[in-house]
């Protein structure tokens, strides 16, 4: 054996042989009572701005005999989630992503994906003190198996929505 193939197995050996310690983070259930989704999307944002990061869900909820999509945003307060009950289109194989598109300060929403119905959307819905309301001035390609993302290409300091996924 070679003295640089000696030097390396040496190497190997001591470094498998050194004991070291790890850590980690336990993660548990919190009793949240979220619900449990597949095809779908989740985003934090602070649509309140109350300090605390909100949720919002998207996809399929429930067995897969029975499912049915959803699209959900949850007030967080102190770790407690509320469903707002915001007048979102359910939808699945698509996404939603917050962002302040209007300017004025709180998260609307942009959300792209299949209903029920089989019928794919892209929207907008913007927030107005904590109500979300669909943007009918925006005409935008419905899609499907989509993804939509807020930035500011363009560098004007207003977000661009960019959007992918099948018509």
């Amino acid at each position: 054996m070679s003295l640089f193939k000696s030097i390396i197995a040496v190497y190997l050996i001591s470094l498998f042989l050194t004991p070291f310690q790890a850590s980690a983070q336990v993660l548990s259930d919190n009793n949240s009572n979220l619900p449990g989704i597949w095809s779908g999307s989740t985003a934090w944002g602070d649509y309140d701005a109350d300090g605390d990061p909100d949720l919002l869900i998207t996809g399929l909820t429930g067995p897969a005999e029975n499912c049915v999509p959803i699209a959900r945003i949850y007030r967080n307060t102190a770790g407690t989630f509320t469903d707002i009950n915001a007048d979102l289109p359910p939808i699945y194989l698509g996404k939603a992503a917050w962002g302040d598109y209007d300017g004025d300060g709180d998260l609307d929403v942009a959300i792209s994906g299949f209903q029920a119905t089989g019928n794919s959307i892209t929207r907008i819905y913007r927030n107005d003190n904590g109500i979300f309301t669909l943007d009918t001035d925006q005409n935008m390609v419905s899609l499907r198996y989509s993804n939509v993302a807020w930035g500011d290409y363009d560098a004007d300091g207003d977000l661009d929505l960019l959007t992918s996924g099948m018509t």
